[in-house]
């Protein structure tokens, strides 16, 4: 087993014959077994921190990663609308949970533009559809359609 760029965060563990070593760094959680004494022992990192490299693969607010990207504060500004399509805001809210989506939008982004497709279409497209369709705005819609219908009542019973 080779070791990968990605585990030169973690240490080789020496470990006695049958015994199991648990080790944990900044970067990985790994678990290894050794056959016999003696023999240092190669860990793969766990599927944790394989999962959170293809979930995060750019930094918050990150451009590098991104294809012809509009300056930093126009794609802020889309993923702030990026964002809200999920019901969601950019304040209050885990680091972590930003930057994943951060990375998301950004893989959306590049996805559309090999596709020859625009972001921007495809969000606003979006946010027309989710505003047809959500239920805050279809509960104000009902609550002044039945205040009109019950102001209309009142001005024809006078």
């Amino acid at each position: 087993m080779q070791a990968t760029p990605a585990d030169a965060g973690t240490s080789t563990t020496i470990a006695s014959s049958g015994n199991t070593a648990t080790t944990t760094d900044a970067n990985t959680s790994t678990a290894a077994t050794t056959a016999s004494a003696g023999t240092p022992v190669l860990r793969a990192p766990s599927l944790l921190s394989v999962m959170d490299r293809e979930l995060k693969p750019w930094g918050l607010y990150d451009l590098t990663g991104a294809e012809s990207p509009e300056p930093l504060a126009t794609m802020q500004a889309y993923f702030r609308r990026f964002r809200a399509l999920r019901g969601k805001s950019v304040e209050g809210v885990v680091h972590d949970s930003l930057q994943r989506s951060w990375c998301a939008m950004i893989t959306r982004w590049n996805r559309m533009r090999r596709a020859n497709a625009s972001f921007v279409e495809w969000l606003e497209a979006r946010e027309e559809v989710v505003g047809n369709h959500s239920l805050r705005d279809l509960r104000a819609r009902v609550c002044s359609n039945a205040w009109d219908v019950a102001q209309s009542r009142r001005a024809a019973a006078r």
